[in-house]
């Protein structure tokens, strides 16, 4: 899980919620139908994101994606953030395909709770996992809450493993040569966004973390 800084609602989202009328109400089966508004809007929390998954941090793309309540939007507990800026995320994973394990947001779905799920909000959430070189992932110091959220989002499955494990291995190969400065001058790249695309490394933290275990 990587840290995710909310920026500024955007305005075309703020302008589409103040349209309310007597005959209009913005809520989120409004939202659905909005096609434009919520393209722009997935778009806009994609870059946000530096278009990684808020969860497990893989690659955003083929359209493979949703718009993820962290606190669900479930009418009997948290009606009014399911429009709320704040509260909106990107989550992999839309339409699943037949055997594809659910992971992150489609297995998260309603669960929620206040004092226990690790959120990407959270500045320290990534100091609540520890990722290894084989691609498993484990609550830092048997963290509980860390744990739960692990198990909730099926954060450790095999699917995701694989994944990491690859990642990690790519950015291993090659490194052997390397002296300490220049390790750190890596491990600076992996972290920040590319100038270029403006998108993070898919399972940055996991790489990081892994290499920062070489120093």
């Amino acid at each position: 899980m990587k840290h995710i800084q909310k920026g500024e609602e955007p305005e075309f989202f703020r302008e589409w919620k103040e349209g309310e009328s007597p005959d209009w109400n913005p809520d989120w089966t409004a939202f659905e139908s909005a096609g434009e508004v919520k393209r722009l809007l997935m778009e806009h929390l994609i870059e946000e994101q530096g278009g990684i998954c808020c969860y497990c941090n893989r690659e955003l793309r083929d359209n493979d994606f949703h718009i993820e309540h962290f606190r669900p939007k479930d009418p009997d507990r948290y009606p009014e953030l399911s429009l709320d800026y704040d509260n909106l995320l990107i989550s992999c994973q839309r339409q699943l395909q037949r055997h594809e394990p659910r992971h992150c947001g489609m297995k998260k779905d309603n669960w929620f709770e206040e004092e226990v799920t690790v959120s990407p909000l959270d500045p320290d959430c990534e100091t609540r996992f520890e990722y290894l070189e084989d691609g498993r992932i484990r609550a830092t110091d048997n963290d509980p809450d860390a744990d739960e959220t692990i198990q909730h989002l099926g954060l450790d499955i095999d699917k995701l493993r694989e994944l990491r494990k690859a990642a990690i291995g790519s950015a291993l190969e090659d490194i052997d040569a390397l002296g300490t400065d220049e390790l750190r001058e890596l491990i600076d790249v992996y972290y920040q966004r590319s100038p270029v695309s403006k998108r993070f490394q898919p399972f940055c933290v996991a790489i990081v973390q892994v290499l920062e275990g070489l120093l």
